[in-house]
């Protein structure tokens, strides 16, 4: 080997001397230079994860210029602000709200506080898996009640299955067939499970739905302890690789949650767009109007290649392959396209995010390659 392969050549050592860099950041200005001589990759659609394709508000983009000059503070003042703002958007008080890195983790707080080894989760089938997979660590028994009539949760069956359970989960709309579950079924629900339950609404795809039959839960909160609901910033909002979410509920019910908690669990890149988004108001309306106008229509076109949907009112559905999903969703990914994996036992179903009208024409256009 030549003595010299390990030393910097004159032209590299000039480089350096030019870009002000120090010696040892030479290797990274070596990779950076040879990334830029490879040719783009093209980016995959994201239609798999239900994120919202607009992204931030600009609300939200503005509030974000403020992060460099506030990442070095924690982020106590700016979290005081946010949790006042979100007491005066619910008119309620300070103290019924739980604020979380996304909602995952009052979620996963409430699995683990509630439930366990001698108390078993109820939960529909299938709904979002993540409340089951905290609480199986604390090996807690987990009741799956198959969805009813319309691919709604059958609540008087979930009710039933009660019995000695510590929680019973309730995903409206459901992820992931993003179907409501009516709001007198809900109410009746909450209204007949003991006291000494828990019962978990979780509202991620509030802001997309536009039925008459379905109403926030939160307004029962105040005169049922055992209510918990759930809330985030990570669909509608478009915040979802920030984290930001919370739970309301009583002080007393929040009070065991927070015992598990971690102290700054939020970011304040989190807290600034999140404050910065209750205000944009224009920008929610329009992210709604758009999803829905996107969903209809893709819905019409894949009615008339003969696939049936799940009557969504969220930000994704699911199309009825009548066959396993998983070949067809390795062909989209060959072709650029990500599509959700199976959800058990609706595994002829696939899931799909609304994208952008471009995202889904795309989408249709390969679907029907595929299908034809």
């Amino acid at each position: 080997m030549n003595q010299n392969s390990s030393l910097l050549s004159r032209r590299d050592f000039q480089k350096l001397l030019t870009v002000g860099l120090a010696a040892a950041t030479f290797p990274a200005l070596v990779l950076a230079e040879a990334a830029a001589k490879e040719p783009a990759k093209v980016k995959p659609i994201r239609l798999h994860f239900n994120e919202n394709p607009a992204g931030l508000s600009p609300s939200a983009r503005v509030a974000l210029d403020e992060l460099l000059e506030l990442a070095w503070q924690y982020p106590d003042q700016s979290r005081g602000m946010f949790h006042t703002d979100l007491a005066t958007l619910h008119g309620i008080a300070r103290d019924r709200i739980l604020l979380g890195n996304g909602s995952s983790e009052p979620l996963a707080l409430a699995a683990q506080t509630f439930s366990g080894p001698d108390r078993p989760l109820v939960t529909a089938d299938p709904t979002y898996d993540g409340v089951a997979e905290y609480a199986g660590p604390f090996n807690t028994e987990v009741k799956k009640i198959p969805l009813g009539k319309g691919y709604s949760h059958d609540l008087g069956r979930m009710v039933e299955a009660v019995g000695k359970a510590g929680l019973l989960y309730i995903c409206n709309p459901n992820n992931p067939t993003g179907t409501i579950t009516p709001k007198a079924d809900v109410h009746n629900a909450i209204g007949a499970v003991p006291n000494d339950v828990t019962i978990v609404v979780d509202e991620a795809y509030h802001h997309y739905v536009v039925s008459d039959d379905y109403e926030s839960v939160i307004p029962m909160i105040e005169d049922h302890a055992n209510l918990v609901v759930l809330r985030t910033f990570s669909k509608i909002y478009g915040m979802a690789g920030l984290r930001c979410g919370y739970a309301i509920a009583q002080p007393e019910t929040l009070g065991r949650m927070r015992e598990r908690q971690a102290r700054n669990n939020l970011n304040i890149a989190a807290l600034l767009a999140a404050r910065a988004s209750l205000g944009d108001l224009a920008w929610v309306e329009e992210s709604k109007k758009r999803n829905n106008a996107t969903r209809s229509k893709l819905m019409k076109e894949l009615e008339k290649m003969g696939y049936g949907c799940t009557p969504s009112q969220a930000s994704f559905l699911m199309i009825n392959l009548k066959t396993n999903t998983r070949p067809l969703a390795k062909a989209m990914k060959e072709r650029g396209i990500l599509v959700g994996r199976p959800f058990p036992p609706m595994t002829d179903f696939l899931r799909l995010s609304i994208g952008t009208p471009s995202q889904m024409d795309r989408f249709l256009d390969e679907f029907g390659k595929m299908t034809t």
